[in-house]
This record gives structure tokens, C-alpha cells and sequence, in this order.
């Protein structure tokens, strides 16, 4: 039986906690053993360029991301059958039509986060914690390499869609969900109670979500980032806007890197700042989208 402590049960936690601790550590072996052995792999699959040059960053990029978080995620939410994942309908006619509201609001919610925490949260986390020259090199030279950029597609593939894809399911699809299914059964007298457990959910999966980025320097953002995300999930009830929301972010961070930016503090505050009607309305616009459902994602949740 699983006891109740500070909000969660105790069980629930040390099953996302022991997750997340196998996605990191398998995010760094497969980094490492591809790293040594991408060579000769890939030159007897006649795949040679994808290791070394231009290319290389892909299959550093996405087997981490498909083997470290994707698959775990998978597992993790098979083994709790009990749990049906939290599942979004079929697609039907009228899921078709919210599946294209959840994609849009995500969009636009997406690029309005980058906004106001790139401009907004950004410098002032900077001031206290600077991301490190070198660290900002490496994000340049992997988004925009010395022997020439990769077509625009590939990229938004390996660094916008790819990480949507696995990180929503990992944090957001098994940590986050798995949480609040460990508190779908309170009675309704303990409402209250409820929005505590709720929100220490959120927090928590949101933590997780910035250390596993390995970056003092975008840990406080990162982290903020995941809890707009798990907010997104509450009200919408599907991965489908987060996993917009999520490609919308890195898809803005492959557009300005690509040309030579690697932090919104950088970019003129003239331009930032006609970009704040746009962003507020575009905030405005995708939280009116995400209309919540009759049902709750946690009440479809169970232990």
C-alpha cells in the first residue's frame, strides 16, 4: 500500500524519481558509446557521413532522445497498465477538428513563451547564473557547424520535433500523468487538498525536467518552460499541445541560431519589444483555444 506524504504518495514519486534517473543515465552511456562507436558502425552500414562533419550531431541528437526518454517512457506507462496512460480519444470527425486546436494553440503558446522568457526571464536568470561562453559555442557550432549548415527540415526535425516528441512523453506523458493518477481517486471533500497535490506534481515534474539539461545556466528557465508545459497538459487534457509548444520553442531556437543568435538578450530590446503586442495576443489567443474538456486528465487517471 502506498502512503500519503506532503501531497503525493510515496510510491508514486519513487517510481517518477527512479524514471528519471534511468532516462539521465541512459542519456549519458548512449552518448558516450556512440561516441566511440559511431565510426566503425556507421562505416559498415555505409553510413560513414553521419559520423563525423555536419551530420554527426543527428545521431547524437536522436538516439539519446528515442533510447534514453522515448523508450523508458514506453515501457514505463505498459508496466502501469493500471493505468491507460491517460490516452487521448480516437480520432474521430470532432477529435480531428480539437486535435488542430490543441496544435494551433500550441504554436502560438510556444512561440509566446520563448518571447517572454527569452526577453523578460532570460537576462535577469543571466545576471545571476550566465550560461557559460563555452556552453553557448557548443549550441552554436551543433545548430550551425564550421563545414556548413544542414537543410532547414532536418534540423527542425532532429532539434525541434524529435526532443517535442520524447521529452513530452517522458515528462509530461509518464512522469506528470503518473502523479496526478497517484491522487485520482480523493474524495471530493478533499478538493483542497487535491490542488496542493496538483500543483506539487507540477513543480516536480518541472525540476525534473530542467536538471535533465545538464545547465546551471538554463535550469530556472528550462524548469519554468516544463511547468507551462504541465499547466497545458492540466488544462487540455492531451501531450498533442505541449508537443507543439515544445517544437514551437526549439523550432525558434534553430531559427536564430541559424543566424547567429544564441540567446533573445541579444537580440536588439527595439525589436523585443515590438514584439509584445504579438506575443500577449498570441498568449491570449492559444489559452482561449485550450478549452478544457468535460473530463479532467486526472480523473481519467487511475493507480
Amino acid at each position: 500500500m502506498q502512503t500519503e506524504r506532503g501531497g503525493l504518495q510515496v510510491g508514486a514519486v519513487t517510481e517518477v524519481v527512479l524514471l528519471f534517473v534511468v532516462g539521465l543515465l541512459l542519456l549519458v552511456v548512449i552518448g558516450v558509446l556512440w561516441g566511440g562507436m559511431s565510426g566503425p558502425l556507421l562505416s559498415w552500414l555505409g553510413l560513414r557521413a553521419l559520423s563525423t562533419g555536419r551530420w554527426a550531431v543527428i545521431p547524437q541528437v536522436v538516439l539519446p532522445e528515442l533510447l534514453g526518454l522515448c523508450l523508458p517512457a514506453c515501457l514505463f506507462l505498459k508496466w502501469r497498465q493500471g493505468s491507460p496512460a491517460c490516452q487521448d480519444a480516437p480520432l474521430d470527425g470532432s477529435s480531428l477538428e480539437r486535435l488542430l486546436q490543441q496544435l494551433v494553440a500550441g504554436l502560438l503558446l510556444g512561440g509566446a513563451l520563448f518571447y517572454f522568457l527569452g526577453v523578460w526571464l532570460l537576462p535577469l536568470y543571466e545576471r545571476l547564473v550566465p550560461l557559460s561562453p563555452a556552453e553557448q559555442r557548443a549550441l552554436l557550432r551543433m545548430l550551425v557547424p564550421p563545414q556548413g549548415l544542414r537543410p532547414l527540415w532536418i534540423d527542425l526535425l532532429t532539434f525541434a520535433l524529435c526532443p517535442a516528441l520524447c521529452e513530452e512523453l517522458f515528462f509530461r506523458g509518464a512522469i506528470l500523468r503518473h502523479l496526478l493518477a497517484a491522487r485520482a481517486d480523493l474524495p471530493a471533500e478533499m478538493a483542497a487538498w487535491g490542488m496542493q497535490k496538483r500543483a506539487t506534481a507540477v513543480v516536480l515534474s518541472s525540476l525534473l525536467f530542467g536538471i535533465i539539461h545538464l545547465s546551471w545556466g538554463r535550469l530556472v528557465p528550462t524548469s519554468v518552460l516544463g511547468a507551462a508545459f504541465a499547466l497545458a497538459v492540466l488544462r487540455s487534457g492531451s501531450l498533442w499541445t505541449v508537443i507543439a509548444m515544445h517544437f514551437a520553442n526549439n523550432a525558434a531556437v534553430v531559427m536564430l541560431a541559424r543566424q547567429g543568435i544564441s540567446s533573445l538578450p541579444s537580440v536588439q530590446m527595439a525589436t523585443s519589444g515590438a514584439l509584445l503586442v504579438p506575443a500577449c495576443l498570441a498568449l491570449g489567443l492559444g489559452i482561449w483555444l485550450l478549452k478544457p474538456r468535460s473530463t479532467r486528465i486526472d480523473s481519467r487517471c487511475s493507480a
